[in-house]
């Protein structure tokens, strides 16, 4: 389970991968799922190129994690902040 405190800053290639794995999914796989090749997860991961907001969306939701934006949005046990200066 992937955790991480109000206060983190988060990686965003790392955390894609980590999303990825967590859930059994190839690279492939998830580009399916989120409309764009294995080739760009690896990008992401990577960190050569960074997602769209509404692509780095729809990977959260693929894998299930719910994401915490600033004011505490959705309170569930799996928790993210993402400093929006990082976009």
């Amino acid at each position: 389970m992937l955790s991480y405190n109000s206060s983190d800053f988060v990686d965003i290639p790392i955390f894609i991968k980590q999303l990825r794995k967590n859930k059994n999914l190839s690279q492939e796989r998830l580009g399916r799922k989120v409309g764009v090749t294995g080739k760009t997860i690896s990008a992401y991961e990577t960190g050569n190129i960074c997602p769209s907001i509404d692509v780095f969306f729809k990977i959260i939701f693929v894998c299930d994690y719910a994401l915490d934006i600033k004011e505490n949005i959705y309170k569930t046990p799996k928790k993210l902040t993402i400093p929006l200066s990082k976009w």
